[in-house]
């Protein structure tokens, strides 16, 4: 019994059951992820997926879990790359919205739910989509977010269980959302911030029995919130555009906030022991792009104070370090920070020592907005054009391979028992060795 628990436990390490993994870190224990993967090469399954939609896959229970947002009409094809001008009106297309689940060894779609049907209530940016939430899963249930068309709650086998109305909500510019949700001990935690009306809330994830909701101070932001479990305590971390905050996961009590951040907070913060890791870099930003790293067991405002660049609450600092889109990567030792203009640098974790700044990842002209993920020695990142970067972990900047595949690529990659599965705009890959 005790051996069939442990490998009960060991199995689920190795899953990806939210947005980066387990921890959110975007690492996985697996040694054998494969480096070297395309259409022809390594390539365990391939499954085609309607519409467009920008959600990462998880990995729970032997099923591969994604959400797709496909309409009765033609979306306008995103454009890759930074730029003004991707604002559209409301869509009067029919959309479908549901959740996927496919096998994890064979692909075979084991069973498929549509949790809505209809015309969207809000507008979106040219780049996002109508399921850019990630959903998540604690092996009971799967939560999937899809914006102002509300949250929902299915069990392992697709039937609903509840759903969240969140109404529609204003977004900045009209952007559409982004922030996915996240699951742990059986409790949904939401980050809904928008225009007006913003909010953090947990429920039970079996019933949907809200536990507390508490209102915030907010714009839109675009990060998923993160459960930091310290030596000092439980805390649960919002990073967002007036301030980062830490609440207490059981009844959502501030603990502590941090401003000067961002104009636009989008990264997902990471922890490492006792470090807090939260960024935002919005490229138009002339006054914060701030790498920040929190202390543990810290309370009030750790903001710092005049011209001062940190604080007694920070371990260090970079006013200037932080990344739009996609969120850093600690590994081994080092943080990574990838920039959407194809750009990697290097910190040392602890103290915050510039190891490599700003390397060439790739060709220019490459655009990044999926998260790198690591494993087995290597940092895996993902270009809006197809191609997927391998750098070697380590103090020197030193690209292995590149590995391409049709179509775009903003979805963060899943790696899972020695599989690495990556969602294009037109289909599902896994690949292994």
């Amino acid at each position: 019994m005790i051996l069939f628990l442990c490998a009960v436990a060991f199995a689920a390490d190795l899953d990806w059951p939210q947005f980066r993994g387990t921890s959110a870190a975007g690492v996985s224990p697996c040694k054998n992820v494969p480096v070297e993967f395309s259409e022809t090469r390594n390539l365990k399954w391939k499954k085609p997926l309607p519409g467009l939609a920008w959600s990462s896959p998880i990995v729970v229970n032997g099923l591969v879990i994604v959400t797709t947002a496909s309409s009765d009409k033609p979306p306008e094809a995103p454009k890759k790359g930074l730029y003004m001008g991707g604002e559209r009106p409301k869509s009067d297309a029919v959309y479908t919205l549901d959740v996927r689940a496919f096998d994890f060894e064979t692909g075979t779609e084991k069973w498929r739910t549509e949790v809505f049907k209809g015309k969207p209530p809000t507008s979106i940016h040219l780049k996002n989509t109508y399921a850019s939430e990630t959903p998540c899963s604690d092996g009971e249930s799967i939560i999937a977010a899809f914006g102002s068309f509300g949250v929902f709650s299915l069990d392992m086998n697709g039937k609903k269980q509840w759903h969240l109305d969140v109404g529609p909500r204003k977004t900045k510019l009209d952007w559409g959302t982004g922030s996915s949700p996240i699951i742990q001990d059986g409790v949904v935690y939401l980050q809904m911030d928008a225009e007006e009306d913003s909010f953090l809330i947990a429920k039970k994830a079996a019933t949907g029995e809200t536990l507390w909701k508490t209102p915030r101070k907010e714009q839109t932001s675009w990060a998923t919130p993160f459960l930091w479990k310290n030596s000092k305590r439980a805390e649960l971390i919002t990073n967002a555009t007036n301030r980062v905050r830490s609440y207490d996961p059981r009844n959502g009590r501030l603990l502590w906030e941090l401003g000067r951040n961002s104009t636009i907070a989008v990264p997902t913060p990471i922890a490492e022991g006792d470090l807090l890791y939260v960024s935002s870099g919005y490229v138009m930003d002339p006054r914060y792009k701030p790498i920040y790293v929190v202390k543990s067991g810290v309370s009030g405002d750790i903001t710092p104070q005049g011209t001062e660049t940190t604080s007694a609450g920070l371990e260090w600092t970079q006013r200037f370090g932080g990344p739009y889109q996609p969120s850093p990567l600690l590994y081994e030792g080092r943080l990574y920070v990838l920039y959407d203009m194809g750009f990697l640098s290097c910190y040392d974790a602890k103290t915050g020592k510039e190891i490599y700044k700003r390397e060439r990842v790739g060709s220019g002209g490459q655009q990044f907005t999926a998260s790198p993920v690591a494993a087995r020695g290597m940092i895996f990142c993902c270009s809006e054009s197809g191609k997927v970067f391998v750098v070697k972990a380590g103090p020197k900047f030193e690209l292995a391979r590149t590995n391409e595949l049709p179509g775009m690529i903003m979805a963060t990659p899943a790696m899972a028992r020695d599989r690495m599965l990556i969602r294009t705009d037109a289909a599902l890959y896994c690949f292994g060795e």
